[in-house]
């Protein structure tokens, strides 16, 4: 481990990024699989980080101040849903999930992108594999890298 001038960790090193062969199999045998999402396998030492971000937030939207029968208002007050689909799509690209705001976009740095890439490698396409879609469904990619560093 190092640790900088205020004494704060700034690094931890390995002489090796395998799991010793009896952890291994301790925990093949306890867990059957591994017990994180993403973790990959029980060959390497798995860090979690992320490439993506998430913004939550509560969007109302309101055309009234009161309720109203929707048989009179039919035709003469705008659908809530339609102003939802509209703000919406100033946001996401509704075909393709791409994020329209530029600012919510930011390069990959190399080295990261390095990381992305040798992960990849190992996992293949059980990035996408391991998830339970529905007869019909499909992962946005199947591209391995690109399934780790998706915009």
């Amino acid at each position: 481990m190092r640790h900088d001038a205020e004494g704060r960790l700034v690094e931890i090193s390995a002489r090796t990024r395998t799991i010793p062969p009896a952890l291994r199999r301790a925990l093949q045998h306890r867990d059957q699989h591994c017990r994180f999402p993403g973790c990959g396998d029980y060959e390497h030492l798995w860090a979690t980080t992320s490439l993506r971000a998430i913004l939550n937030g509560t969007l109302t939207v309101e055309v009234l101040g009161e309720g109203v029968h929707s048989g009179a208002a039919s035709g003469i007050v705008p659908s809530s849903f339609r102003v939802l689909r509209q703000v919406l799509d100033r946001l996401e690209d509704d075909r393709t999930g791409k994020i329209l705001v530029s600012e919510c976009h930011v390069e990959i740095p190399p080295d990261r992108l390095a990381e992305v890439r040798a992960v990849a490698g190992v996992l293949g396409d059980e990035i996408w594999r391991a998830y339970p879609f529905l007869p019909g469904m499909r992962a946005v990619t199947q591209d391995p890298v690109e399934a780790l560093s998706y915009e």
